[in-house]
C-alpha cells in the first residue's frame, strides 16, 4: 500500500541489493480512505459518544449498514496488503 519499497536482488557483480518502488493502485488509496475514516469515527464513539454514519445515514439503516460492511472490508484488505509487504520486506 502507498509507497512500497521491496529489495531486489543485486546483479550478479556482487553488489549490494537496491531498492525499487512501486506505487500503490487506486483501490489501495480507496481502501486507505476508508480505513481512516472508519478510525476516525471509532474516535468521535469513544470519546463523544457521536457515531458520525449514524448522524448522516440514520441509526442502522440500509445504507449505514452498507457503511460499516465496506470499511470492515476496507479494513481487512489492509491488513491482507501489510502482511504481504511485511513478507516482501523479509
Amino acid at each position: 500500500m502507498a509507497l512500497i519499497e521491496k529489495q531486489t536482488a543485486a546483479s550478479n557483480t556482487g553488489s549490494a541489493p537496491t531498492l525499487s518502488k512501486t506505487s500503490a493502485s487506486a483501490f489501495d488509496w480507496i481502501a486507505v480512505a476508508l480505513v481512516v475514516i472508519g478510525g476516525l469515527n471509532w474516535g468521535l464513539v469513544g470519546l463523544f459518544n457521536f457515531d458520525l454514519v449514524a448522524f448522516l445515514f440514520g441509526a442502522m439503516t440500509d445504507i449505514a449498514r452498507l457503511t460499516y460492511v465496506v470499511v470492515a472490508i476496507a479494513a481487512l484488505y489492509a491488513i491482507f496488503s501489510f502482511s504481504k509487504l511485511s513478507a516482501a520486506h523479509r
